[in-house]
């Protein structure tokens, strides 16, 4: 992961899948990959694109972690611990890394990285950049 040291482990989700979260005094927000297991909730913005990923992105994400937490409380269900995970295929503003680099809580993942992780799992080809 781009400005993260040590090893990052992927927990062994229960719920993978993309999901609209959306509390009463939210708006909507579209995570493209919401993973659940037991309290730990992470959710992914992915851009396939070349263009460097900046910080409007990750406030979007940040917004959208605050609605998963508020939906949550409004069900009486557990707050999540929520692990934040932006993948560019563009790469990252110097901005969202410095940024990325004091928050434990977010990850990211250039074209490179992204790639490694699907051929650890099995992928076969480059992941495409639009």
């Amino acid at each position: 992961m781009v400005g993260k040291k040590g090893k990052i482990v992927l927990p062994l989700f229960d719920v993978v899948d993309t999901r609209q979260v959306k509390a009463s005094t939210t708006k909507s927000y579209q995570i493209d990959v919401f993973a659940r297991r037991q309290t730990i909730t992470w959710l992914c913005e992915c851009k396939y694109t070349k263009t460097k990923m900046g910080m409007n992105q990750v406030k979007k994400l940040e917004r959208a972690a605050d609605a998963a937490m508020r939906e949550a409380a409004e069900m009486d269900a557990n707050p999540p611990e929520i692990q934040m995970w932006l993948i560019s295929t563009g790469g990252f503003t110097n901005t969202v890394l410095k940024y990325v680099q004091k928050r434990s809580d977010i990850y990211c993942s250039d074209h490179d990285q992204i790639n490694a992780i699907f051929r650890f799992y099995g992928g076969n080809y480059d992941i495409p950049v639009f």
